[in-house]
């Protein structure tokens, strides 16, 4: 468990979003949304530090030392299976230069172990690592339903990652179609599996 307290929320109104952004606290329509258009057209030129001056240098851990439960992540939700880091991205369409942003949720499963987003119906078990692969194995097809989004900031401890720190993400609808009929999940009845688990 992490030795780190956390507070958050702390600009969780569209108020106080408006506050932080200079503007007066009645100006939080649409005027939160022209002022980030205005700011995201002077970017600000960043102050390179070395390394050695770099407060984030200060403690560095790799191999076996890596843990990432002694940082702060949350299990946000009482249903979550594990506490999970909220990834916000923002970065240019590569064929068209167009700026998006996207947020993510990586589940930490262990001290050095995340893991991509699969979306399943609610009568696959979330917690049950067998029937989440087996809705990928019956109700994925690649072509349709998984998505890459490429070239993101990503994990350092990525051993796959072709540029540090940078690396893509899976998104994996293991959902059942809704604009063609799909058969039913073949089910054995309880009765016969808890006689067999007498057994």
């Amino acid at each position: 468990m992490s030795q780190f307290k956390v507070i958050t929320n702390m600009f969780a109104t569209r108020e106080k979003c408006a506050v932080a952004m200079d503007l007066m606290k009645d100006k939080w329509r649409m005027e939160t949304s022209f002022e980030v258009a205005k700011r995201s057209q002077r970017f600000i030129k960043p102050i390179v530090i070395s390394k050695e001056e770099a407060p984030v240098k200060e403690i560095v851990k790799i191999g076996d030392e890596v843990d990432l439960t002694e940082l702060p992540v949350l299990t946000h939700h009482e249903m979550d299976g594990y506490p999970y880091l909220v990834d916000a991205v923002i970065a240019p369409d590569p064929d068209t230069g167009i700026y998006n942003s996207s947020h993510r949720r990586m589940l930490i499963r262990g001290k050095d172990e995340l893991k991509h987003i699969i979306v399943v119906d609610k009568d696959i078990d979330v917690f049950n690592e067998k029937e989440v692969l087996c809705a990928m194995a019956t109700r994925v097809q690649a072509t349709e339903d998984v998505d890459i989004i490429k070239g993101v900031r990503g994990g350092s401890l990525d051993p796959s990652s072709i540029i540090h720190a940078v690396g893509d993400k899976m998104i994996i609808d293991a959902t059942k179609p809704v604009s063609r009929p799909y058969p039913e999940r073949i089910k054995v009845p309880d009765d016969v599996m808890n006689r067999q688990s007498s057994l």
